[in-house]
């Protein structure tokens, strides 16, 4: 997913924060929590518990029961992905 000044999109993507592998710097948000890793094809990948969320900068994601919304709150554009499906704003 990318959030960018006019708008919010998603791709496929080999980027590391797309595949969140312990150990990895793109993960180091995770390491100074006590959120659990899960198992994944051999990996350990890094988990956002639902009701928690992560900032960075004017980035923001949030995990619920009902999806996860990120957002750029200086644009305000994002977006939110559930099992209904991505909603972008």
């Amino acid at each position: 997913m990318t959030v960018e000044a006019a708008e919010a999109k998603y791709f496929c993507s080999g980027d590391p924060t797309a595949f969140p592998v312990k150990g990895q710097a793109s993960v180091a948000w995770h390491d100074a929590t006590d959120f659990p890793w899960v198992k994944y094809d051999g990996f350990k990948l890094a988990v956002l518990p639902y009701g928690q969320k992560v900032v960075s900068g004017s980035f923001v994601c949030a995990s619920e029961k009902n999806g996860v919304t990120c957002a750029n709150t200086a644009t305000a554009h994002g977006f939110r992905i559930a099992l209904a499906g991505p909603v972008f704003f």
